[in-house]
């Protein structure tokens, strides 16, 4: 199942600003979170209120 990853026009603002090599890593890790949004190395935050990468 994949799953969609929406960012807010400032954060795509943001990230357009940034440097290209920067931005493709950046880039990159969203595409891997649409096919496992949950990765290993994540934490639940407290109260259960989503995850932390």
């Amino acid at each position: 199942m994949s799953y969609q990853v929406n960012l807010p026009k400032i954060v795509q603002k943001q990230l357009n600003a940034l440097p290209q090599e920067i931005k493709q890593r950046i880039l990159k890790s969203l595409v891997q979170l649409q096919e496992e949004p949950r990765p290993v190395n994540s934490l639940q935050m407290k109260g259960g209120q989503g995850f932390r990468l």
